[in-house]
């Protein structure tokens, strides 16, 4: 009996110990899968639109390049770029097909990848940053025409809520190609 009551002192301050490391490692697990899921999020988010910004191209590849317009499009689309140059507003369209002719490929994927996603560039900085995103890190480089395709290369960084080790951001890169038409 004396050695049963000696077992149970020494055992005394056991459980607040292993409760301690258990909780402190189910802690991290938690914040990681919080973190995962956001990175998840984010990831899926660009890669959609990498996707609808390569199609639209494609399809803008082709009525740019083999589609000829009609008498009466080429003087309507004539009068309205006169229009736009005396009050100075260029639409979207427009300055797209300018840049698309004057081989500016990274330009016309920034362009078409804002204007895609979501209604305009605010709209799809806000949600960027919903997603945890950071709009300034986003960049388009290693964008371009490869043979017949349009490829769309985005790389961006996501800001951690819950830094492990000294991680704070993680940068990712989605690439998507589509055939032109």
């Amino acid at each position: 009996m004396n050695k049963v009551k000696k077992f149970y002192i020494c055992q005394k301050g056991v459980l607040s110990i292993e409760a301690s490391i258990v909780l402190s490692v189910l802690l991290f697990f938690v914040f990681f899968l919080m973190d995962f899921g956001t990175i998840y999020r984010a990831q899926n988010y660009m890669a959609h639109g990498a996707i609808q910004t390569a199609k639209t191209l494609s399809y803008k590849a082709y009525e740019y390049e083999t589609v000829k317009a009609s008498s009466v499009e080429i003087a309507f689309s004539v009068i309205s770029f006169l229009y736009n140059n005396i009050t100075r507003e260029k639409t979207k369209e427009q300055e797209l097909k300018v840049k698309w002719r004057t081989e500016k490929i990274k330009e016309c994927v920034e362009l078409v990848f804002y204007n895609t996603v979501g209604k305009d560039e605010n709209n799809v900085k806000q949600q960027m940053i919903r997603y945890g995103i950071d709009p300034e890190s986003v960049d388009f480089n290693g964008s371009g025409k490869e043979n017949d395709d349009i490829a769309v290369i985005i790389s961006y960084k996501i800001k951690l809520k819950y830094p492990f080790f000294n991680f704070t951001e993680i940068t990712l890169r989605q690439k998507a190609k589509s055939r032109k038409w």
